[in-house]
């Protein structure tokens, strides 16, 4: 875990352990200091969902999954549900943690894929071995591959055998055993034996180069499904906005006007929490959850 994953898990763990308690303790004759109290694990937990919310408001972007946290989440403190207004918080908080785990795994995972770059080879020509740039390697050439080195470009073994580490390419942890005549691919590093290899490809068109283009490049390609899910986004939360609001306002008045309920805050809280619980289930992340 990163520095700023291990402070996100302790204040998980910190509101958690303030919630249970404060959910103990009979607080219940007492809704002012229980509203006070309830507030240090809401802000313990959520403090920067709130910021993001507000500084996208401020930044005139204001529909995203950090303010339909914060309107919820308000909503439910306001109502007097302190309990669920931290919890609903404290979930979203643990499926960040999660996210960012994996995120950083992935990212890790990469570091280690641009490790296959090679920045030599070894050149045979009729005056010994020359160490030049991949780049410079025409197909066709003869590549001298000792022990410990990686192959800096696709080819064919000439002379030699050898077993071959091909965990970056593959993930298959097992060395794989080769010999004269067997192809053999850049990326991959010789372990025991000295290999002469013939080039089947130049640099740029081998195996570790294609690889690393598309791991390079990958940010600016957008799949069609991201491409959708921008474009849905746009539309999807302020959607959802105006049909809470719609159901914390018209809910009621549907109410008493139709089916001729009495009015009052007993009626527009009951509504207004329904809302809130929209909110709550619309926010993308509690939709993948689902």
């Amino acid at each position: 875990m990163t520095e700023k994953q291990k402070k996100l898990l302790y204040r998980i763990l910190a509101a958690i352990v303030m919630m249970i308690l404060l959910s103990i303790l009979p607080l219940k004759q007492y809704p002012a200091v229980r509203f006070l109290l309830f507030l240090v694990p809401y802000f313990t937990v959520g403090f920067d969902i709130l910021r993001k919310a507000f500084k996208g408001i401020r930044n005139r972007q204001v529909f995203d999954e950090n303010f339909l946290m914060a309107v919820a989440t308000i909503g439910a403190m306001v109502l007097g549900e302190y309990t669920e207004g931290v919890a609903v918080m404290l979930f979203y908080q643990i499926g960040e943690l999660f996210q960012s785990i994996a995120v950083g795994k992935s990212r890790r995972n990469i570091s280690e894929l641009m490790d296959i770059r090679p920045d030599y080879a070894n050149l045979v020509t009729e005056d010994g071995v020359e160490k030049v740039d991949p780049d410079d390697v025409e197909t066709g050439s003869i590549l001298l591959i000792q022990p410990g080195e990686r192959v800096p470009i696709d080819g064919v073994v000439v002379e030699g055998s050898s077993s071959l580490d091909t965990s970056a390419l593959t993930g298959e942890s097992l060395p794989r055993d080769i010999s004269e005549g067997d192809e053999i691919l850049s990326g991959s590093i010789n372990q025991s034996g000295v290999l002469r290899i013939q080039t089947t490809r130049e640099f740029e068109e081998s195996t570790a180069s294609r690889i690393l283009d598309l791991v390079e490049n990958a940010g600016s390609r957008k799949a069609k499904s991201e491409q959708f899910i921008t474009r849905f986004a746009r539309w999807y939360t302020p959607a959802v906005c105006y049909s809470a609001l719609a159901l914390a306002v018209l809910g009621p008045v549907v109410s008493m006007v139709f089916l001729h309920r009495s009015g009052g805050w007993a009626l527009w809280s009951k509504w207004i929490y329904r809302a809130l619980t929209f909110l709550v289930i619309s926010c993308p992340c509690a939709i993948v959850v689902s």
